[in-house]
This record gives C-alpha cells, structure tokens and sequence, in this order.
C-alpha cells in the first residue's frame, strides 16, 4: 500500500514584481502566500520573509510543469476561481482605478498619471519636465497629478490655460494711457 503525502505551503512573505539577474526588485506592500504572488498576473518572484531579503526565487514560468503544478487554472486563478487582485494587493493601481477581470487587471489612471512600466500603479507626470515652456512668462511648478504656474510680477495664470500672461488691468491701463 502506497500513501501520497501534499505538503501545503501556506508561508506569507513579499512578492515582487520583477526578477532580473538573479535578484528580486519591486516588493509589493504586505505580505501574501506563494499560490497567490505566482499565480496572479502580478507577481514575478517570491520570498525573503516580510523583509525583502536576498532569499526570494522566481515563480515558475507559465507553460512549464512547475506553473502547472503550483497554478492548474493558469494564471489569474487559484482552485478554479479568479484572482481579484485589486481587492488582493494593497495600493493596486495607486491614483488611479482598478478593474477586475477575469484572470487579470486593468488600471485607469487619474488626470496627470500614467501607468509605470510594470502596469500596477499610476506615476506622477511630471509636466515641467515634457512641456518645456509651458508657463510662459513664469516658473512651472510640478504638483501631484497637476502642475501650477508661478507667474513674474505683473503676469497671472487662469484656471483654463495655465500660462502666465499680462494682467489684464495692466493691458487695459496700457491702451487707455496711449489713447491719452
């Protein structure tokens, strides 16, 4: 008589969303078990407790039989059920929206954000930076998902263009003083 024995794996340490040369780079906040860092469209490897030390190891890759053993569904689904990784992951899709879908997730991001390179949170843009000159005659100012103009002295910016332009008083002065 044979007996099989299944060891269940049940541990919670960091996943990671890249694994490069070796090393483990991108923690996601919190902790979580191997089947769910593996088998979501998020995680790359897993391990190094809930410290991030140097002992994490890359999820299986997907079509080989250590993915079919630790992810039957494929990824995106642990025992038959979908993986909702905007509930399951903490800050998933940070300044911006996520969307559950059915082995993955999307991510909508707010006004003056864009997705990072990895897909699972929204980025400051840094508007100053692309749009050299966009204030005109004044300073831009990079702000969380915006940018403000500080304008010279005897310039102002409005809410609809934000570029710094003469005041209107000043123009209006200007031309009545030159119809004098």
């Amino acid at each position: 008589m044979s007996t099989c024995t299944v060891y269940l794996d049940v541990r919670q340490e960091a996943c990671y969303t890249e694994y490069r040369h070796g090393q483990c780079s991108n923690p996601l906040e919190g902790i979580f078990s191997r089947i769910l860092c593996c088998c979501s469209s998020v995680g790359k490897a897993w391990g190094g407790g809930d410290t991030g030390t140097s002992r994490c190891e890359p999820c299986p890759r997907s079509g080989t039989q250590a993915h079919q053993e630790l992810c039957p569904k494929g990824n995106g689904f642990i025992d038959r059920k979908d993986i909702n990784e905007c509930t399951e992951f903490p800050g998933m899709c940070s300044n911006g929206r996520c969307k559950n879908t059915v082995g993955g997730f999307s991510c909508k991001c707010n006004q003056g954000y864009a997705l990072d390179e990895n897909g699972i949170k929204c980025i400051d843009i840094d508007e100053c930076s692309i749009l050299h000159g966009v204030c005109g005659d004044g300073t831009c100012r990079n702000t969380p998902g915006k940018f403000i103009c500080d304008c010279k002295e005897g310039y102002e910016s409005t809410m609809m263009m934000q570029v710094c332009m003469g005041k209107q008083y000043d123009l209006l002065q200007a031309e009545h003083d030159w119809n004098l």
